[in-house]
């Protein structure tokens, strides 16, 4: 599965890969905020997923949803949110707002593969 991940944490980016790539076979494709995500789907990036940090400069995760769904060639693909919050009003309120799966950081790399192809196929619910 192609994935775009956005996420402002480098350490972050470097696990993320690590475990997709690694332990998923996935590709990945990752930028540091919403705009860079931008920028790639404008390049012509179609990925399979979109995987979020919610909370970024320049541009959040909710943001950059908002866009990509606003945008029919670029609407299709789930979306997951990976954020430090943890109450639960507002990881409710990211999954039924963005019809989107959420992990919450930090999270275990070594199972985070197996758990995101979970969460696609049983349309992400976690």
């Amino acid at each position: 599965m192609l994935i775009l991940h956005l996420d402002d944490d480098p350490d972050i980016r470097l696990i993320t890969k690590y475990a997709l790539v690694d332990f998923g076979s996935h590709e990945v494709v990752q930028g540091e905020n919403g705009r860079s995500g931008i920028e790639a789907l404008e390049g012509g990036l179609r990925p399979e997923l979109y995987l979020l940090d919610v909370m970024m400069p320049d541009m959040g995760g909710e943001e950059f949803l908002a866009i990509v769904r606003a945008r029919p060639e670029w609407s299709a693909p789930p979306a997951i949110f990976m954020t430090a919050r943890a109450q639960d009003n507002e990881l409710a309120q990211l999954r039924v707002k963005w019809d989107a799966g959420v992990i919450v950081k930090p999270f275990e790399p070594m199972s985070l593969s197996k758990r995101i192809e979970d969460m696609v196929s049983s349309g992400l619910k976690d």
